[in-house]
């Protein structure tokens, strides 16, 4: 009877659910294009409660168009970006212009980042900052109640005149520790859907920066420490199966303010949409010389499309934004790719209507 007892108690009060596993099949790979929109004037207060079987609504974002940033993130091969010598270590790349990049090194175990290269700061510089020692960013698998801690620094010098003429160089220098703990588990929604099933990741950030800054005038010239900084950053990511990135990002600034939240364009797993190549579509002439043509069925639902382009590597080569209509044709330049065989694609929001193809270019 003891026994009997003991298993009914075993049943109603340890009732059991589906663990969430987010592994390395869940990450992107390379070739893939993943859209995505980031509100930098996040009006959420919060992130939302830890724990299990939770609810987040995140759907209150700004009403002015201005805000709302759209970014599209390629994967490409290391091999495939200007910097690829510098990050030996790194086997993927991924970039949201074409002209900066960061590096990863994906395996069955881990992701690390190895750092970043290209026109960091937006002011015309080329700037190569690798990690040393690099950043974890997952643990495979990573489970409800996982964590890890993981150190890393980066130490780059710049060009100083593209802040102030009398500055020669600059040098920045930041060593930080990060606690990374999967703190939660359910659904949220955002204002692309609701994805069910899904981990939150809780990341903080305890770093100190440091500046130094070598003058153009004085002799000899001498570096000269001009700002150190204690600081702890907070930012929250909700993994889900088979979603590539994070389904939703929340970042906070120095002063503990939602800073940035961005939300995938991806649609949740199981919608029903038109899957690829299921559009009825026409790409013309082939081969193409100049210009090409996209001829339209009537399957498709006006709104803002991206035709992009591609090597045979995976790096996006060109990427024009139109707003599309059933039954229509648009037309497209070539004429900055050099002869050779491309693939492109034709990407909808929530990628529910995509179709892609060969294009060949020849001179």
């Amino acid at each position: 009877m003891k026994k009997l007892v003991l298993l009914s108690l075993s049943i109603f009060t340890f009732p059991a659910f589906a663990q969430i596993s987010i592994d390395l099949s869940d990450m992107a790979v390379i070739g893939d294009v993943i859209n995505r929109k980031a509100d930098t004037l996040t009006p959420i207060t919060g992130p939302g409660p830890a724990g299990a079987n939770q609810t987040w609504t995140m759907t209150t974002i700004s009403s002015n168009p201005a805000y709302i940033l759209n970014e599209n993130t390629s994967v490409v091969t290391v091999a495939s970006t200007p910097y690829s010598a510098q990050f030996p270590n790194s086997n993927v790349a991924m970039t949201n212009d074409n002209v900066s990049y960061v590096y990863l090194n994906q395996s069955s175990s881990s992701m690390t980042t190895q750092g970043g290269a290209g026109d960091l700061l937006m002011l015309g510089n080329t700037i190569v900052a690798p990690l040393n020692p690099d950043l974890k960013l997952h643990d495979f698998p990573r489970t409800y109640n996982s964590t890890f801690s993981d150190n890393y620094a980066v130490d780059v010098t710049i060009n100083g005149s593209v802040i102030s003429p009398l500055v020669s160089q600059v040098r920045y220098k930041r060593v930080s520790t990060v606690t990374d703990v999967t703190d939660g588990w359910g659904s949220i929604t955002t204002p692309a859907g609701t994805y069910n099933d899904v981990l939150r990741v809780k990341r903080t950030d305890h770093g100190k920066d440091t500046i130094w800054i070598l003058p153009t005038i004085g002799f000899p010239p001498a570096w000269s420490v001009f700002s150190t900084k204690d600081d702890t950053a907070f930012s929250y990511q909700w993994l889900g199966k088979e979603m590539k990135l994070a389904v939703a990002e929340l970042s906070y600034d120095s002063l503990d303010q939602p800073k940035t939240f961005k939300w995938t364009l991806l649609p949740p797993p199981g919608t029903v949409g038109i899957e690829e190549n299921t559009i009825s579509t026409e790409l013309f002439p082939m081969p193409a010389s100049e210009n090409v043509s996209l001829r339209l069925g009537n399957e498709l639902e006006a709104g803002e499309y991206f035709f992009t382009v591609y090597d045979v590597a995976g790096k996006m080569l060109m990427q024009e934004k139109v707003y599309a209509t059933a039954n229509s044709t648009y037309n497209f330049s070539v004429q900055n790719l050099p002869q050779g065989l491309y693939a492109w694609q034709f990407i909808g929001r929530n990628n529910l209507y995509k179709a892609s193809g060969k294009l060949s270019v020849v001179r």
